[in-house]
């Protein structure tokens, strides 16, 4: 029975993926995971993972190498513009605390599996802003382009964005160099937190 984030990620790395097809390998990943008994929420308004150590996670997988910008959720036109403040956003609760499965896409297996805790006052902040200011040009913009992007520069580069998905999807997303710069910033935080933990 897995109980803890060490636990899962000693029975992950090492498993073998199918080849990736649209988001077929998140979903493979996710059906392991609840075959180990791990409860996995499928609503897309909450984290993948409702409990691990009485933590919420959200679940992400990444082949190793990828440079596309990376998906936090997706929301409805019609929630965005109801929902003005980034803290009452289902995309808050998700981009809190990530397990991200790293996996080869040559072999087809998981490498490594990392907790990130995106809690971090300065990630927030520049997901706050992106999302609260590109909500606005939504709410003021009749006629929505595919992508409506944020004022927030995180470190010189463009923050969050919302990407149109289909009739009325919308994923927010950010690009992968402001990514990789959380994710940074998170590990530091992780290492800052650990001294004080031992």
């Amino acid at each position: 029975m897995i109980k803890t984030f060490k636990d899962l990620e000693n029975v992950l790395v090492g498993q073998r993926v199918p080849e990736r097809y649209g988001g077929n390998v998140g979903t493979f990943v996710e059906d392991l995971i609840e075959a180990w008994g791990i409860a996995i929420d499928r609503t897309g308004n909450v984290p993948d993972i409702p409990d691990l150590e009485g933590k919420e996670r959200e679940l992400k997988t990444r082949a190793i190498g990828a440079t596309s910008a990376q998906t936090v959720g997706s929301m409805t036109d019609r929630d965005v513009i109801a929902t003005p403040l980034w803290e009452h956003t289902p995309l808050c609760r998700k981009f809190q605390h990530q397990i991200k499965v790293h996996y080869d896409e040559n072999t087809c297996i998981i490498t490594d599996v990392e907790e990130l805790d995106f809690s971090h006052p300065d990630i927030q902040r520049a997901a706050k802003i992106s999302y609260e200011s590109a909500r606005a040009l939504m709410v003021n913009n009749p006629s929505i382009p595919k992508y409506v992007r944020g004022e927030e520069m995180f470190e010189g580069v463009t923050s969050g964005y919302f990407e149109h998905k289909d009739s009325n999807s919308w994923g927010f997303r950010f690009p992968d160099a402001v990514m990789k710069k959380f994710e940074r910033l998170a590990r530091g935080s992780k290492q800052f937190s650990n001294l004080f933990d031992e």
